[in-house]
């Protein structure tokens, strides 16, 4: 009854070190004039225990090195990596002999704008300062360059490193610090990076991570984490802790506006399937898949105009930022829910074949 409460026994034990979550649901018991009976007025999850999200054992075969004067080529036993030197980037992922990528993996911090960063209501359109600061240029167009980089076997595995520069360029360094690629025997491909935002941002970066554009559409995307809807760091009260299937691009949740949609951050894993290769994604990410890049999202004034890929853009963030208020409030997204100036960034994810 209202204001009293009940103790219940979980009907289960679990076992620490596995992924088990308690989800909470509150139901109607019986029609009612607004709802029948059995639908949920309220739902939350509970992390009771976590299991890792990367492996810690791998093949103990170290994959072998070729060099060409513009490239290194980490290979195993099905699997071949290229990376650039002069750029300290990967360029190709060959799995069972096919290539998987269409462009090279970049690095992005930019969304397309929300009708909430976009609004005028702020005191600062936020959106327009991404697009044009003196010190910082048009962060949509920032690329990486890496300096230093070299290439050295370890135990069980090959590591490509160097020092990283995120910047528009000619304009000052949206971020700086290291960035590592370790490659194991079975394929996995290890990203790690440690650096820091520049503390002289004028504003918050709407998203900082990564976009793989894959050559074909993925199929059978599915992912552990807050879902089935989008999930924003201020926006996610609604989600639930579990596995869930993931459709790029979903009707359901299209802005007639295209902007930044269908994120889900918190995620510990996904797994997708591109020309009959299962690849396992681990880490702590935020992350999304479309057929439309953010630049031709950021571009269209409506749906009708956007021109679908032949593949799929995977989009694995360190964070996104929230998408705030300002449609009902005028307020952006508060401060532990945005990339802030000068925060420290320590992220890792894990590509395996699978």
């Amino acid at each position: 009854a209202p204001g009293q409460t009940v103790t219940v026994a979980l009907p289960c034990a679990y076992e620490e070190g596995r992924d088990c979550v308690l989800t909470v649901s509150m139901l109607t018991k019986r029609n009612t004039l607004w709802a029948s009976g059995g639908h949920v007025v309220a739902a939350f999850s509970f992390a009771l225990a976590e299991a890792e999200s990367m492996e810690t054992v791998h093949c103990s075969v170290t994959p072998t090195v070729k060099e060409t004067p513009t490239e290194w080529i980490v290979e195993g036993e099905d699997f071949s990596y290229r990376f650039r030197k002069d750029e300290g980037t990967l360029q190709q992922m060959y799995v069972g002999g096919k290539a998987l990528l269409e462009h090279p993996l970049e690095w992005n911090c930019f969304r397309a704008p929300t009708d909430n960063d976009n609004t005028h209501q702020l005191k600062r359109n936020v959106a327009v300062l991404w697009e044009n600061t003196m010190n910082f240029g048009n962060i949509e167009y920032a690329v990486l360059s890496v300096r230093s980089f070299s290439c050295r076997c370890a135990e069980n595995s090959v590591v490509l490193s160097g020092q990283l520069l995120f910047s528009v360029p000619g304009r000052m360094a949206i971020s700086r610090g290291s960035v590592e690629y370790r490659i194991f025997g079975d394929g996995t491909l290890r990203i790690q990076q440690n650096c820091q935002i520049s503390e002289n941002l004028p504003y918050f970066l709407p998203r900082y991570g990564y976009v793989f554009s894959f050559v074909e559409p993925l199929r059978e995307i599915e992912y552990f984490g807050y879902g089935p809807a989008e999930c924003y760091e201020d926006k996610i009260s609604h989600g639930l802790l579990g596995q869930y299937p993931y459709i790029p691009d979903d009707p359901q949740g299209a802005y007639e506006h295209p902007q930044e949609s269908g994120s889900h951050c918190k995620t510990k894993w996904l797994t997708a399937t591109i020309k009959g290769q299962r690849l396992r994604f681990a880490g702590r990410f935020s992350f999304c898949a479309s057929r439309y890049d953010v630049h031709m999202l950021a571009a269209a004034k409506h749906r009708k105009d956007l021109i679908p890929s032949v593949g799929t853009n995977l989009y694995v963030d360190y964070r996104m930022s929230g998408v705030g208020s300002a449609s009902c409030g005028g307020q952006q997204p508060v401060t532990e829910c945005r990339i802030n100036p000068g925060e420290q960034v320590a992220f890792t994810v894990e590509i395996k074949p699978c």
